[in-house]
């Protein structure tokens, strides 16, 4: 799977997606939302990888009691969920790895905050295990340098600095135009299509916000 950008500020946890699934050779197959809220606990859950998130949907049907975890409880529980969701789909968690973000809020600490775990080595950093929960102000993937997109330094943690729903798709849009180190799609392919969605996680719930769409098309590649 393509793109999914975290960017946590004090009072809001920010995940930015786009919305196509791809076929190896970098063909659309279709346009579907990446983004899972859980509501009841005021977490956000997007991914990048084999593993999408209508396999993680399937797996936590088969725990009718989940909305009464605490949120805490939730996200303990996510990585052993995800590597259940893997042996129900028969993916390999290492050949076909994916990488998860996870923004929340906690009314407890009144801020925001962000997670992120990966499923094989090759799925993270290299200083960092897999199946563990790290803390994380930012993930961004595809990986950009910040001098790609923008002029200066740039704090993507500071509100009065950076606003998502304003500076995000300068950085959408360099990612767009990358045409490598995908994993699993053919080089030479965008893996960047169709809405470009913010989701924000705050005291008051959970948003979603169409920030752009790409006219792409099923069956064509991403920036044809």
């Amino acid at each position: 799977m393509s793109m999914a950008n975290l960017i946590v500020q004090p009072d809001a946890a920010y995940i930015a997606t786009d919305s196509g699934y791809f076929r190896k050779d970098g063909t659309i197959i279709g346009f579907y939302p990446k983004a899972m809220e859980l509501a009841d606990q005021s977490i956000a859950i997007a991914s990048v990888g084999s593993l999408h998130l209508g396999y993680l949907a399937r797996e936590l049907q088969k725990w009718p009691d989940r909305k009464g975890w605490s949120q805490i409880e939730m996200l303990a529980r996510l990585p052993g969920i995800v590597k259940d969701a893997y042996a129900s789909s028969g993916l390999d968690n290492s050949e076909r790895w994916s990488r998860f973000v996870i923004g929340f809020y906690s009314h407890k600490l009144q801020r925001a905050l962000g997670m992120t775990f990966f499923t094989a080595d090759s799925g993270g950093p290299s200083d960092k295990k897999p199946w563990v929960l790290y803390p994380a102000p930012v993930v961004l993937m595809p990986l950009l340098a910040m001098g790609e997109v923008y002029d200066g330094p740039v704090n993507l943690a500071d509100p009065s600095f950076f606003d998502p729903h304003r500076d995000v798709m300068p950085m959408v849009e360099a990612q767009r135009r990358k045409c490598g180190g995908w994993g699993g799609i053919a080089e030479g392919c965008s893996a960047v299509a169709g809405e470009i969605v913010l989701t924000a996680v705050t005291r008051d719930g959970i948003t979603h916000t169409v920030l752009h769409e790409y006219p792409d098309q099923v069956g064509q590649k991403a920036a044809a």
